[in-house]
């Protein structure tokens, strides 16, 4: 019966530490929609472009099981435009793609470095009255 129990409580804990990691990149991509946001009602398009995965390296394979964070890897022109960086070590890499009329920023991580990878996405475009309108799609886990 305590076996059990101590199961239950490992569960919910790492469950806790999940929902917290997951919420780091939901953090991240609104700062970005925010940001984004204002560009467009400044100039009328959202940054135009397409990022990779930032940092380039999986955060398993960085110090402590963490991504670089350092200034240098957040200087695509794109990046620079969003105002958009990671000042300390995280669990998440991040992509952004937009023709100046939608948005799809991605977060992944793999939150145990167990190969089981999460997936938080954003996505905005213009309503019919030519609003912004945004969409986050968190956490999702895929296997691979």
């Amino acid at each position: 019966m305590r076996a059990l129990w101590l199961v239950g409580v490992m569960v919910a804990i790492a469950c806790n530490d999940r929902r917290r990691s997951s919420l780091e990149a939901e953090h991240k991509l609104l700062g970005l929609y925010n940001n984004a946001k204002r560009i467009y009602s400044e100039s009328g398009v959202f940054p135009v472009g397409i990022v990779p995965l930032t940092p380039e390296t999986p955060c398993c394979k960085g110090p402590q099981q963490r991504c670089v964070s350092s200034r240098e890897v957040w200087q695509h022109p794109v990046w620079k435009a969003l105002g958009f960086h990671v000042d300390e070590p995280g669990r998440f890499q991040y992509s952004y793609e937009s023709d100046g009329k939608t948005i799809t920023a991605k977060a992944v991580g793999d939150l145990d470095c167990n190969g089981i990878t999460s997936l938080t996405v954003l996505s905005a475009r213009l309503d019919r009255n030519g609003n912004p309108e945004l969409t986050l799609l968190s956490p999702g886990f895929n296997v691979e």
